[in-house]
């Protein structure tokens, strides 16, 4: 589970990211996390990942908690994102790499024998329909694979959270709703999924939680989805 609970962030220059955020995520939920731009989507999603920690507050994410004054040593951080899978609007792919070489890379991080690491990344590559396309480089294949590569690499280690930051947002619609749809599947393994979108079609269509951010602050979202179930 991931609880954020009373969250506030302020960067040097006082300008304040996030004012008394307190949500929860049950393991095996969907959420979308929506929000203008400088809303806090991104400085929430780097606290859930621990690569920001808060002014105020706690963050408790599968056990681990940081606050003001408790972070986690970098050996717990490490162990933490080993269980995440990040899925990043501007893609990251290693351009100087094959397909199958930038997956090993992340298989990597998750340990395991050489056969162990091929077996996962050609098993994530089958899940994204891309097994055929395991030397290329990412400069040979078109947007929408590029970022079904990038999710091979995030699922490849099996996490329990997949963070898919706008991942949809520099495709045409057909090819979004292949990627939303492959997202869903995953979510349908157990995998609990926090997708940031300013895509609202994905939101009419189906019956996930809406997380939404403004100026900092939580306006829509934030009780589990039980207890956001009975309103």
């Amino acid at each position: 589970m991931i609880e954020l609970t009373h969250i506030r962030k302020t960067y040097d220059d006082a300008f304040e990211a996030l004012n008394d955020v307190t949500l929860t995520i049950e393991n095996g939920e969907f959420v979308f996390l929506t929000g203008q731009s400088g809303a806090g989507k991104t400085t929430l999603l780097k606290h859930i990942f621990m690569e920001e920690f808060p002014t105020d507050g706690m963050v408790s994410v599968f056990g681990r908690v940081s606050s003001a004054r408790v972070h986690p040593k970098f050996r717990e951080i490490a162990k933490l994102r080993r269980e995440m899978g990040i899925v990043f609007q501007d893609i990251r792919l290693l351009s100087d790499r094959s397909v199958f070489d930038n997956i090993c890379f992340a298989a990597r991080v998750g340990g395991g024998t050489e056969r162990q690491i091929k077996r996962r990344v050609f098993e994530a590559l089958t899940v994204v329909g891309l097994s055929h396309k395991n030397s290329s480089k990412p400069n040979q294949l078109s947007g929408g694979e590029q970022q079904r590569i990038a999710i091979a690499r995030a699922i490849v280690n099996e996490p329990k959270l997949l963070i898919a930051d706008e991942p949809t947002g520099n495709l045409d619609r057909s090819i979004s709703d292949d990627i939303f749809s492959l997202i869903e599947s995953i979510n349908s393994w157990g995998t609990t999924v926090i997708m940031a979108t300013h895509d609202r079609s994905f939101l009419e269509r189906t019956h996930y939680r809406e997380i939404s951010l403004a100026h900092g602050k939580l306006i829509r979202g934030g009780g589990s989805r039980i207890i956001a179930d009975r309103y």
